[in-house]
């Protein structure tokens, strides 16, 4: 997770093998199929007088698997970095990963770095179950927000707009910002714990690797 940076862009193809290749496609279509599942529940009670959907003990599990499938799709994309990237030495000195693309037919890897032009103030730490507090609500939050892009998009022709202005989907709306809040709230926590008074007044950039829980704060 990290904010945005200002970065000088270079690019680099690497070969994946197949069966790394293969297990990041199939976590692919797993998380693709168990947001459709959420998106189909949507689209069938959107035309309910009100949301008898989406507080529900099923729809909330179903909700938690997209959650699940999007971490395990996740875990396996930063393993694939790591493994064929950062540990066999492809990263520019002073680089960071900010953009790839994995064509699953080649096994190609498109791959973008960005040169930091800040430099580095310092690196530590941090307790190793608030950052996984952060990511485990980092993800619902994106897997939510996935969902509702993925409906507009897909409705963003209809001719009524009756998927989005409706009880259901503003039930939806309402555990996305209750997703959000859980974040940014845990996020707040991280903050006031490890970044200084005068830090958070300056508003500084900051980087946390889930990988190792590793915060890094900029000048």
């Amino acid at each position: 997770m990290n904010q945005i940076l200002k970065f000088e862009n270079t690019k680099q193809q690497i070969t994946i093998d197949k069966d790394t290749c293969d297990d990041i496609r199939v976590a692919d279509i797993n998380f693709q199929s168990q947001k459709s599942v959420i998106i189909n529940l949507l689209e069938t009670h959107a035309m309910n007088l009100k949301d008898t959907l989406t507080q529900t003990v099923l729809f909330v599990s179903l909700l938690r698997r997209v959650a699940e499938a999007m971490q395990e799709w996740d875990s396996l994309k930063q393993n694939m970095l790591k493994t064929y990237v950062e540990d066999a030495g492809r990263v520019p000195d002073g680089s960071v990963v900010t953009d790839w693309k994995l064509d699953y037919t080649t096994g190609i890897l498109d791959i973008t770095f960005a040169k930091d032009v800040k430099q580095v103030e310092r690196t530590e730490v941090i307790d190793k179950e608030l950052c996984g507090k952060i990511k485990k609500t980092q993800i619902a939050y994106n897997a939510i927000t996935d969902i509702v892009s993925t409906i507009i998009e897909k409705h963003s022709m209809d001719a009524k707009d009756t998927i989005i202005n409706n009880p259901t989907f503003s039930g939806f709306n309402d555990l996305q910002a209750r997703a959000l809040t859980e974040f940014m709230n845990v996020k707040s926590d991280m903050m006031n714990s490890y970044l200084t008074d005068e830090e958070r007044a300056c508003n500084v950039t900051w980087n946390l690797s889930f990988d190792d829980c590793k915060l890094t704060v900029y000048k």
